[in-house]
């Protein structure tokens, strides 16, 4: 099977109408991910630079960066180290104030079972 590694801008053009010709690559992309036609590749660092971007850039709120990425990240054919870690860490996310990084930071912990050292007050006090 074809894998896929797609860029930021793939991602954020599939959930920004911000140009057609984009949008509909992007889409067709997505629905071959769904029907399992492909396999589609993504790394912790892009989804971190998503979520910035989504909410920076285009204000979403994180309930709907939350909603928009789990439904990605949940489909069998999306390849990603630790996809059970990175689903907590969107519950954190929505769940709490905490930004993304410390999220995966307290999501990491509570899977891997280990301590976290932080001087981040606001993370200290989750962890």
């Amino acid at each position: 099977m074809t894998q896929i590694l797609l860029d930021t801008n793939v991602y954020i053009s599939f959930f920004v109408d911000r140009d057609k010709a984009q949008k509909e690559i992007a889409v067709k992309y997505f629905s071959k991910l769904e029907k399992k036609e492909i396999e589609v590749i993504l790394p912790a660092l892009i989804l971190a630079e998503i979520v910035y971007v989504l909410s920076e850039y285009y204000n979403f709120e994180r309930e709907k960066i939350v909603y928009s990425l789990a439904s990605i990240v949940s489909e069998e054919n999306l390849i990603m180290k630790n996809k059970d870690i990175i689903l907590t860490t969107l519950e954190i996310f929505r769940e709490s104030s905490l930004d993304f990084a410390d999220a995966y930071l307290l999501a990491f912990k509570e899977h891997k079972n280990c301590e976290l050292i932080t001087f981040d007050k606001k993370l200290q006090n989750k962890a």
